[in-house]
């Protein structure tokens, strides 16, 4: 058993903290795990409450501004990755659709949107990477840095995992369907996560060991989860 790695979770929501969790321990098995949620900064009791930053994207762009601050004008140079073995950082992909206006900030950087046409996925990960980035400030992928970007959204992985039959994850098309979250709110009352526009997170912590459990179903079906599997082993070392 090799030693604890200290990971950090900068992440849009509670929801996605509890899956994202279950999915690098289980990506990382020979390894003890101590995780620190970085952002959003609330409680699990306290979830409607998200400090300075805020949910979602929003909050994502304004922890990377914090960062890069505290690092004088990357996040390479700050705090937060010499802090952890490893920081990982979710924007879910569909944020490549919004404007910097819908989220209340004021960016000139002209960057957004930047979704590309679907499939390939990667057309649009790989532009809003380069957003990313930019708001951490910097121009490549700094060490113990791991991006985790899913397309269209986290609820894609999810759906990939707990539901392998369901007809849009077989199709092959999960990756560039819009809003899957939509599909999950029409699953079976038992085991629900979405009820209406609503994530029930005491829901999705209970399914979380199921998730992980079926992580490898999910990299063979979203090529995003492959590529955040790779590029966490790959910060780690």
């Amino acid at each position: 058993m090799s030693d604890t790695l200290r990971i950090g979770f900068a992440v849009e929501g509670t929801t996605d903290f509890v899956m994202l969790e279950a999915a690098v321990a289980a990506i990382l098995p020979d390894h003890e795990i101590e995780t620190v949620r970085l952002q959003p900064e609330v409680s699990d009791a306290f979830e409607a409450m998200a400090g300075t930053t805020g949910f979602g994207w929003p909050g994502i762009y304004r922890w990377c501004q914090e960062a890069v601050e505290k690092g004088g004008g990357a996040i390479s140079s700050g705090p937060v990755l010499e802090s952890f073995d490893v920081v990982v950082v979710q924007l879910d992909a569909d944020v490549a659709g919004a404007t910097y206006a819908e989220g209340h900030i004021h960016d000139q950087a002209g960057d957004l949107p930047c979704e590309q046409k679907c499939p390939p996925p990667e057309a649009t990960t790989n532009e809003l990477r380069r957003v990313l980035l930019r708001w951490l400030g910097e121009k490549t992928e700094p060490k113990k840095l791991a991006i985790c970007m899913p397309s269209k959204s986290l609820e894609a992985w999810i759906l990939a995992g707990l539901y392998p039959t369901d007809g849009i994850v077989k199709s092959g098309a999960l990756e560039c369907r819009a809003k899957p979250e939509r599909l999950l709110s029409g699953k079976p009352l038992k085991g629900r996560l979405v009820r209406g526009n609503h994530k029930d997170f005491e829901m999705y912590r209970g399914r979380a060991p199921a998730f992980a459990e079926k992580w490898s179903a999910v990299t063979k079906r979203c090529t995003q989860a492959a590529r955040f599997e790779t590029e966490l082993r790959a910060a780690i070392l």
